[in-house]
């Protein structure tokens, strides 16, 4: 069953390009790097209850409802909240519990989930607000389970990692040849340069001390770096 609660917080970042993304990302095989090691940590730790923070346009919660009893998911932008409405409205099984909330102020009782994930959308968090809100709603060995982008340097250690993306990044454009030309389209809208230029990407010290106030991280990867930017996994549990 989908749900919906207004969300009165500020206007989300992705309001003006909800359309133009759900377009681009319209399926979880896409996040090549991303969602195999996300899919592996589920399966391994089997929560009766996740929660999906910054859901999007619907595609990562459609992707993990076959895979636990229950799944809630939060989208605090109007018009991705719709699009995901209408994605998981007649599809996901089990049904998905959605809100139009946000990850500042979460609309569920305290020591509720078992786990909770937030794939590429944590840059655009408060991050003191969104963790306490996350740690509170999370049982006491609930996990917090992180994938996103940071920014990123030249580092020689990475080679292998750098030439495993771009190989992996080569496979994902020849098996999806409109994704590459919708992605550009994307990249070249207005007002997606105007998001990215004013939520640049965050240093991942900087966002681990923000987390290691509430969560201890248990394990750290890297899934995928280019020589601007890298994906990191994090595995968070609750203190």
């Amino acid at each position: 069953m989908v749900k919906k609660m207004v969300y009165s917080g500020d206007m989300a970042v992705y309001d003006s390009i909800a359309a133009e993304y759900a377009e681009v990302f319209d399926d979880i095989r896409l996040r090549v790097f991303e969602w195999p090691w996300l899919k592996g940590l589920i399966e391994k730790l089997k929560p009766r209850s996740l929660l999906d923070l910054g859901c999007g346009n619907g595609y990562l919660a459609q992707a993990l409802a076959p895979l636990v009893p229950e799944l809630c998911a939060v989208e605090p932008s109007a018009p991705m909240f719709e699009i995901a409405r209408l994605r998981l409205g007649g599809g996901a099984q089990p049904p998905v519990s959605l809100y139009n909330a946000a990850a500042e102020n979460l609309p569920f009782a305290s020591g509720f989930f078992d786990a909770a994930v937030s794939l590429l959308s944590f840059r655009y968090m408060d991050w003191d607000k969104s963790l306490e809100e996350i740690h509170r709603v999370l049982k006491p060995e609930g996990t917090f389970i992180l994938i996103d982008l940071f920014a990123a340097r030249f580092n020689p250690f990475h080679f292998g990692t750098y030439c495993k993306t771009a190989a992996g990044l080569r496979l994902q454009y020849a098996a999806n040849r409109g994704y590459r030309r919708k992605l550009k389209e994307l990249s070249r809208n207005a007002d997606w340069q105007k998001m990215v230029s004013e939520h640049p990407k965050r240093e991942l010290g900087g966002a681990k001390q923000a987390i290691e106030k509430k969560f201890r991280i248990s394990a750290e990867e890297i899934l995928s770096a280019g020589l601007r930017g890298k994906v990191a996994g994090l595995v968070c549990e609750k203190k």
